[in-house]
């Protein structure tokens, strides 16, 4: 049975709650979390888990029931622990303003029933005239969908912009279109030049045109082209005349698409370069080959962030939405939490040892480690797993065993976690009593050790 802790973060490696249950459902429903939820209205949470297992070794009464507080303890058993970990994820959740939310969405269904009717009354008129509306089509569903299913993700100063339209999903549609999502030819360059990149092995796309072996002749080429797209073209329209009007619908970016594909290279071959269109001549199914990056690429708007977050600036510019802290460049700490009490002596035994540059090296060394397995901590890592963590990555000045021990030393004395620092360092070492071993001397040293080790009242 697998069991879990979240550390739920609302700043970066800064844990607000921790949450001990059998999966995430669980973990949302409790008391604790509703409060914080309710209390911090975040906009991003930032979530990570640590999945525990039972350990089946162990002679104890199976723990399915546990409760959270059980289970807290038995992640924290030092000896012979009941719960393994067995991995680590982390991700972030997103939180909605209902407040806001939930008039848009008002908005956005009306918006899309008036379109649905409009788009009806034209299919009842000639298939024709709904193809006509493809873009349109497109362009609003795939808003509608995403609002309906990301809205929560967007900053909550441009949805409450949103709300107060009075066609809020019309006037995102209509920013789809001209930022040019829907703009056939950047699409059709991307498949005519990876098909180019790669004619010295054309057949991994599939079959040749026999008609086009040998052939060199541009004009020859083109002409071959069009026939091969016209009759791709003729199979697409028979497949999709099948459908009815809510089948068109849910094909309408696979029908838009392929419809402009078949347009640009039959029509508008001046926009791209002839040696490219040369190659795609070769193929025996080109608008097959395109299909799958074209109309994937395009299906993929609907559960996407960037581009209505690329809209929201153009249409709201005098919004300045509260920054996103997730997505600020995370600074190197500089320093670690000295003990209650102990800021003040700290700081003198520093000012103390710092009188050449090897031993600035060493505070400088345990100053970083302990600011970086400060961070691991707030996202629920043991003292253990921080430093087993961080310890490589806080070498960036290069430092000697003796300077590693010596450093371990400070931390034990005036970090606010250091005797566990100091534990899990002797443990390495296979040794379980006071002092600090130095990796470099192999050393006790203790309270009452008079070596030249550090010790809060000695000299570097």
């Amino acid at each position: 049975m697998d069991f879990c802790k979240f550390n739920i973060q609302l700043k970066p490696h800064e844990t607000a709650l921790e949450l001990f249950a059998s999966d995430w459902e669980t973990a949302k429903q409790s008391e604790a979390y509703k409060k914080l939820i309710a209390d911090t209205s975040p906009q991003q949470l930032r979530i990570v888990e640590h999945k525990y297992y039972y350990n089946p070794d162990l002679d104890e009464h199976p723990i399915q029931e546990a409760t959270p507080e059980e289970l807290e303890r038995l992640t924290k058993t030092a000896a012979a622990p009941i719960l393994l970990k067995s991995g680590i994820s982390t991700r972030f959740q997103f939180m909605g303003d209902e407040s806001i939310l939930a008039p848009l969405r008002d908005k956005i269904e009306a918006d899309y029933a008036a379109s649905l009717a409009e788009w009806k009354t034209a299919y009842e008129q000639s298939r024709d005239a709904f193809l006509e509306k493809l873009e349109d089509v497109c362009a609003v569903r795939t808003a509608y969908t995403n609002l309906t299913d990301c809205g929560h993700c967007y900053p909550h100063e441009y949805m409450k912009a949103l709300a107060e339209e009075e066609h809020p999903l019309w006037i995102i549609s209509e920013f789809y279109k001209m930022n040019g999502y829907f703009k056939i030819e950047p699409e059709a360059e991307k498949s005519l030049t990876s098909v180019f990149n790669s004619r010295d092995c054309l057949d991994r796309y599939g079959k040749i045109n026999p008609k086009t072996e040998g052939v060199t002749d541009h004009a020859v080429l083109m002409a071959l082209l069009d026939r091969t797209l016209d009759r791709e073209y003729q199979g697409y329209t028979e497949k999709w005349d099948a459908l009815d009007f809510d089948g068109l619908c849910s094909k309408a970016v696979e029908i838009y698409s392929m419809r402009q594909l078949h347009h640009t290279l039959r029509f508008d071959k001046n926009f791209y370069a002839p040696e490219k269109l040369d190659v795609m001549a070769h193929l025996a199914e080109p608008m097959l080959n395109c299909e799958f990056p074209l109309v994937a690429a395009r299906e993929l708007y609907v559960m996407t962030l960037d581009e209505i977050n690329h809209i929201l600036p153009q249409m709201y510019p005098d919004i300045t939405p509260k920054p996103n802290i997730w997505d600020m460049p995370e600074k190197e700490p500089t320093s670690f939490t000295v003990k209650q009490g102990k800021e003040a002596e700290y700081q003198a035994f520093k000012e103390e040892n710092v009188s050449d540059f090897y031993a600035a090296g060493i505070f400088r060394f345990a100053e970083r480690w302990g600011g970086m397995m400060e961070q691991e901590l707030g996202d629920g890592f043991t003292v253990a797993e921080s430093a087993v963590k961080t310890e490589h990555k806080a070498y960036t000045d290069g430092i000697t065993g003796y300077m590693y021990g010596r450093a371990v030393n400070i931390l034990s004395d005036f970090w606010e976690h250091g005797e566990d620092l100091r534990q899990w360092h002797n443990h390495k070492y296979d040794y379980e009593g006071n002092g600090v071993i130095n990796p470099a001397v192999l050393k006790i040293q203790d309270a009452e050790d008079d070596s030249p080790d550090i010790s809060p009242k000695m000299q570097l």
